[in-house]
C-alpha cells in the first residue's frame, strides 16, 4: 500500500473548501459539509491555469504544480508537426491515387498513425475521415485545401482531404531530401524544416553564351543532378528554324517549306479515366502533363466540346494574338473544375493563373462565381501570349469556354474567342510582306519590318475584288476565298427588294396620312425595318430621314420621286419620301395580292413580283350590247369582284337626257327643259385641312376627289381666287369648245 492512501492519524472533518487545500496548483478541491469529507477527485485547473496554444505545433501547454500552492505552464511539444490540410482521392476508382500511398486502416490518432509511420520507415502521415491513417515519403499531390479539425482531440479530420503531419526535426540531416536543387535545415524552435530553393546556385548562367536563355535545376531525388539548357531562341513553333548569333544574342526565324505542322485552332490533350470531379486529380496523375490519351486540334471557339464524357481532364493550349493594344478581361466557364492561364509572353514558362473555376458552371455561363473573371490586363497589339486552360470532369454534364473582352468592347461583355485570334503555335517573325501571306483572296496582309509582325487588321480588298453591284436588287457582291490564294464573287441577294422612292407626309398634320401607315420609329436599317414589319405582318417597309422605318400592305398613296440614297449602307434615306421595299418573293403564292382584276407572278431572277392587267379578261366588253362602251373591272381586294358597265352614250351633261339606239348603237340627246343647273363658269371642288405644299398629299388623302368639302361654280376667268387660305387643295373641272381648227398651247 502506497501512503498516497495512509496516514498515522486519523483526517480530521472538513468545514470548508480551505480545509481541503492540497496545495496543487493544477487543481482544486472541495468539501462535502455534510458528510465533512474532503472530494476524492480534485477539479482539474490545467485548462484555466494553462490554455491550450492556438498553433498545433507548439505542442501541449502542460501544468506542472510544485505542490506548494504555486506552479507553472511547460511546453510540451509533439513529436510531430502539422504541415496543412491537402486534397486526397477516395480511393474508389484507382486505389493507387492517394496523397500518401501506404493505407495502415482506420481508427487511428495521431500517435498510433505517427507511430505506425515510423514503423514502415515513412517521413508523413495524413489523417483524415474518422481516422484513416496514409503515410508517405512526399504529399501534396493533389490542392492545399481548408481544414476541418486537426487538432489533437479531434476524432473526424475531413471528407476527402488529409491533415498533414512529418516528423519533427531535431538537426538538419533529419530535414535532407535528397532534391540536389534545394537545401533544406531543421528550426529547432518549431520542429519544422526549411526549404531554400538553390537552383541558381547549382545552375548559375553562362554570361560568355550569349544563345542561353536560362539554364535550369534538374534533381534526381537521390542527392544527385544536372543543370538543363533552354535554348533562348525558341519561338515553340515546330514549322519555325530558330537560329542565335553567338555573337551578339540576335535571334532569327525562318519558315520551314512544307511543314506538316499546321498552326490552325487549339491543341486539346485529354486524359481518360480520371476519377473525382476536382483538377487536383488530374495534376496529381503521374500521366499529366506529358502522356494524354488522345490528343486533337479544334477550330472555331475557343471551347472543348460539351457533354463527351464522364470522369476525364484536359488541357488546352493555344498562342493568342492581341488586335488592339489596351486593357483587356478573360473568363471561363467549366464543369466541372476549371482553370485559365495566361503568359506574359509566348513563353509557358511565365504563365500565371488569371480565372478559375472551383465548383461548376453552366454551359458558356461565365458569371456564376467572381473567379471566372479575370482582372484588367493589358496586352500590346501584334503581340502573341500563351494561353493554356485546364479542366476536370466528373459526373453528368461536362464544358469548358474561354471568353474575353477586347479593347472597344463593353468590358463587361464576355464574348467566346474565335480562331481568328489564336493559333497552335506562335507567329514566325516576317521579313516581308510575303511572310504574311495567309492565302486569302480577299485581304491582303503587310508585314512591319521594326517589330517582326504581321498586320493584325489585313487590307480589305473585297471591294476591288468585288465591286458592288449598280442595281440593289442583285445583291451584295460577296468576296470568296478559297485560302489558297484563289477566290470568287458570290452574289449573295438581299431578303427584300427595292421598288423605288415615293413621297410621304411627315405626319405633323395629319398622323394617319403617311403612304405606309404602321410607322416602328427611328433608327432602323434595312434588316431590322424588314424584319420589325415581318412581324407585324406587313409586306411593306420604307425607309426614310434618318432611318425612320414605315410598313403596309399597299404603297404609292403619294407620286413616285427622286430617290437620295437608298443603298444597304446608307445612314440618311431622304427628306418626306420612303425607299420603298417588298419581301423577295420566291414563288407565284409570294406575289398573291388577292386582286380580281389582276393576276401576279414571281419572276425568280429578281425576286420581284410581276403584275399583269386582267381586266379585259375579267370584264370582257358584251358585243351583243351596243349600248355598252366598257365594263370596268373592281376587285374587293379579297379575291373576288365585279364588273361594273358603263352607258355609252352619257355626255357628262346633267340637263342633257342620253339615249341609245340598241339596234344601231346610236346616240341622241335632248335638252331637259327648265333645268336647274347652269352650265355657265366652272366647277371648283375645294379640301380644307391638307398638310404640305406637294398635291401629293391632296390625292392621298382619302377623301379626293369624291368627298370635297365645299363645291362652288365660278365665272369670268379660268382661274381661282387667290390667297383664299392656308393648307387645302382644289380641283376645278371645266369643258372647253374650241373656236377655230388648229394648234393651240
Amino acid at each position: 500500500m502506497e501512503d498516497r492512501y495512509f496516514a498515522k492519524y486519523p483526517p480530521i472533518p472538513c468545514e470548508a473548501d480551505a480545509d481541503c487545500n492540497d496545495n496543487d496548483w493544477c487543481t482544486d478541491s472541495t468539501c462535502d459539509t455534510l458528510t465533512g469529507r474532503c472530494s476524492t477527485v480534485d477539479i482539474d485547473l490545467s485548462a484555466t491555469r494553462c490554455p491550450p496554444f492556438a498553433d498545433f505545433n507548439a505542442g501541449i501547454n502542460t501544468c506542472t504544480t510544485n505542490n506548494d500552492g504555486t506552479g507553472s505552464c511547460v511546453a510540451d511539444p509533439h513529436p510531430f508537426v502539422f504541415l496543412g490540410c491537402y486534397a486526397d482521392t477516395d480511393g474508389t476508382a484507382v486505389l493507387d491515387l492517394h496523397d500518401l500511398p501506404d493505407v495502415l486502416g482506420n481508427g487511428y490518432n495521431h500517435e498510433t498513425c505517427h507511430q505506425g509511420c515510423q514503423d514502415i520507415g515513412k517521413k508523413y502521415f495524413g489523417l483524415k475521415a474518422n481516422g484513416q491513417c496514409s503515410c508517405g515519403d512526399s504529399y501534396g499531390r493533389y490542392e492545399e485545401t481548408e481544414c476541418d479539425d486537426c487538432s489533437i482531440t479531434s476524432t473526424y479530420f475531413g471528407d476527402k482531404k488529409n491533415c498533414i503531419f512529418e516528423d519533427r526535426c531535431e538537426t538538419d540531416a533529419d530535414c535532407n531530401d535528397l532534391n540536389w536543387c534545394t537545401e533544406n535545415t531543421c528550426d529547432t524552435s518549431t520542429g519544422m524544416c526549411m526549404t531554400v530553393d538553390i537552383s541558381a546556385t547549382r545552375c548559375p548562367p553562362d554570361l560568355n553564351n550569349l544563345c542561353e536563355s536560362t539554364r535550369t535545376c534538374s534533381s534526381n531525388n537521390d542527392g544527385t543532378g544536372s543543370c538543363d539548357v533552354v535554348p533562348k531562341c525558341d519561338d515553340f513553333n515546330p514549322c519555325s528554324e530558330d537560329t542565335c548569333d553567338s555573337l551578339t544574342g540576335t535571334c532569327s526565324h525562318s519558315q520551314i517549306l512544307d511543314c506538316s505542322h499546321s498552326a490552325e485552332g487549339f491543341s486539346l490533350n485529354t486524359w481518360t479515366g480520371i476519377s473525382g470531379d476536382s483538377l487536383s486529380f488530374l495534376e496529381g496523375n503521374p500521366s499529366f502533363p506529358d502522356s494524354p490519351t488522345s490528343t486533337q486540334t479544334i477550330t472555331g471557339l475557343l471551347e472543348i466540346p460539351d457533354n463527351t464524357d464522364n470522369y476525364f481532364g484536359s488541357r488546352l493550349t493555344a498562342f493568342i494574338t492581341a488586335p488592339a493594344t489596351g486593357d483587356y478581361t478573360f473568363w471561363v466557364a467549366s464543369d466541372n473544375q476549371g482553370k485559365l492561364y495566361l503568359s506574359t509572353d509566348t513563353n509557358p514558362a511565365n504563365k500565371q493563373l488569371i480565372a478559375k473555376v472551383e465548383g461548376h458552371t453552366g454551359y458558356r455561363h461565365f458569371t456564376a462565381f467572381p473567379s471566372q473573371r479575370s482582372d484588367t490586363i493589358s496586352l500590346v497589339a501584334g503581340e502573341t501570349y500563351y494561353l493554356e486552360g485546364r479542366h476536370k470532369e466528373g459526373g453528368g454534364g461536362d464544358n469548358f469556354a474561354v471568353a474575353w473582352a477586347i479593347p472597344g468592347t463593353d468590358p463587361n461583355t464576355a464574348v467566346i474567342m474565335e480562331d481568328r485570334y489564336f493559333a497552335k503555335y506562335p507567329p514566325i517573325p516576317c521579313e516581308a510582306d510575303a511572310d504574311c501571306n495567309d492565302n486569302d483572296w480577299c485581304t491582303d496582309s503587310t508585314c512591319d519590318t521594326l517589330t517582326g509582325r504581321c498586320s493584325t487588321v489585313d487590307i480589305d480588298l473585297s471591294a476591288t475584288r468585288c465591286p458592288p453591284f449598280a442595281d440593289f436588287n442583285a445583291g451584295i457582291n460577296t468576296c470568296t476565298t478559297n485560302n489558297d490564294g484563289t477566290g470568287s464573287c458570290v452574289a449573295d441577294p438581299h431578303p427584300f427588294v427595292f421598288l423605288g422612292c415615293y413621297a410621304d407626309t411627315d405626319g405633323t398634320a395629319v398622323l394617319d396620312l403617311h403612304d405606309l401607315p404602321d410607322v416602328l420609329g427611328n433608327g432602323y436599317n434595312h434588316e431590322t425595318c424588314h424584319q420589325g414589319c415581318q412581324d407585324i405582318g406587313k409586306k411593306y417597309f420604307g425607309l426614310k430621314a434618318n432611318g425612320q422605318c414605315s410598313c403596309g400592305d399597299s404603297y404609292g398613296r403619294y407620286e413616285e420621286t427622286e430617290c437620295d440614297d437608298c443603298s444597304i449602307t446608307s445612314t440618311y434615306f431622304g427628306d418626306k419620301k420612303n425607299c420603298i421595299f417588298e419581301d423577295r418573293c420566291e414563288t407565284d403564292a409570294d406575289c398573291n395580292d388577292l386582286n380580281w382584276c389582276t393576276e401576279n407572278t414571281c419572276d425568280t431572277s429578281t425576286g420581284m413580283c410581276m403584275t399583269v392587267d386582267i381586266s379585259a379578261t375579267r370584264c370582257p366588253p358584251d358585243l351583243n350590247n351596243l349600248c355598252e362602251s366598257t365594263r370596268t373591272c373592281s376587285s374587293n381586294n379579297d379575291g373576288t369582284g365585279s364588273c361594273d358597265v358603263v352607258p355609252k352614250c352619257d355626255d357628262f351633261n346633267p340637263c342633257s337626257e342620253d339615249t341609245c339606239d340598241s339596234l344601231t348603237g346610236t346616240c341622241s340627246h335632248s335638252q331637259i327643259l327648265d333645268c336647274s343647273h347652269s352650265a355657265e363658269g366652272f366647277s371648283l371642288n375645294t379640301w380644307t385641312g391638307i398638310s404640305g405644299d406637294s398635291l401629293s398629299f391632296l390625292e392621298g388623302n382619302p377623301s379626293f376627289p369624291d368627298s370635297p368639302t365645299s363645291t362652288q361654280t365660278i365665272t369670268g376667268l379660268l382661274e381661282i381666287p387667290d390667297n383664299t387660305d392656308n393648307y387645302f387643295g382644289s380641283r376645278l373641272t371645266a369643258f372647253i369648245t374650241a373656236p377655230a381648227t388648229g394648234d393651240y398651247t
